[in-house]
């Protein structure tokens, strides 16, 4: 139905993502009271029911969206990684991918908020329940944040002057996603063993970062105060 409308294929899914990024933005409260950044949300008044269900259907939303991309790109192929799928559909537009990670940044740190227990079934578990919650725990490990920008900058070759770049130029929102990102990783005490293939490049790639910003802005040469940027990567390496 929605490609009737002659929207893109990167249109359609900014559309799901924004969609399900502002109902659970709505679905939890930010203990920083700052509404800006979902890294610090927490539970409201959030009932059992509505939490779940709400879970359920964005995990529900999400599988939809992949069997859609992997119709659309890879000729129905289900193994296809949700990380591929993210990277394929926005393949040639930045700041559509931009925009998708960070809508993906904040439905996964809703996610990690909605499991938390006191959100989880009150009843004694059954195998049906059981098999949704391993099926959604494998879901929200498909797109963990850190996964999602590892692969991003895989493909622009680890190359700090990209970030530079991005965080200098105004046609993407990437100063915003960068500075949620860092936060949120920030507030990580582990990180699932499979996620990020790349992981081991990552604290470097963060300090040739820091080394290249700190030295714009000690010149004088960044067009803004970076230094809330500069003050999260120094304490994550």
């Amino acid at each position: 139905m929605l490609e009737s409308l002659f929207l893109s294929p990167q249109i359609i899914s900014l559309l799901v993502f924004k969609s399900v990024a502002v109902v659970v933005r709505q679905a939890t409260v930010c203990s920083s009271g700052e509404e800006s950044d979902n890294s610090h949300a927490s539970l409201g008044c959030l009932g059992q029911e509505e939490g779940e269900a709400i879970e359920r259907n964005m995990a529900n939303i999400l599988r939809a969206w992949r069997r859609w991309a992997s119709g659309t790109f890879f000729q129905g192929d289900d193994d296809r990684h949700f990380v591929d799928s993210v990277m394929e559909v926005f393949s040639d537009q930045d700041d559509g991918l931009v925009e998708a990670l960070l809508c993906l940044l904040d439905i996964y740190s809703a996610k990690m908020v909605l499991a938390q227990p006191q959100v989880m079934h009150a009843h004694s578990s059954t195998n049906e329940d059981e098999n949704h919650d391993r099926s959604d725990e494998e879901l929200r490990e498909r797109f963990h944040p850190l996964e999602l920008f590892s692969e991003f900058m895989s493909r622009c070759g680890w190359d700090s002057s990209v970030v530079v770049d991005f965080l200098i130029s105004n046609e993407t929102c990437f100063l915003l996603y960068l500075l949620r990102l860092l936060k949120f990783l920030k507030k990580q005490q582990h990180l699932p063993n499979d996620v990020g293939g790349d992981l081991a490049k990552m604290g470097t790639f963060l300090q040739e970062c820091y080394t290249s910003l700190n030295k714009l802005s000690e010149k004088g040469l960044f067009p803004y105060n970076i230094s809330p940027v500069l003050e999260l990567i120094e304490k994550l390496v």
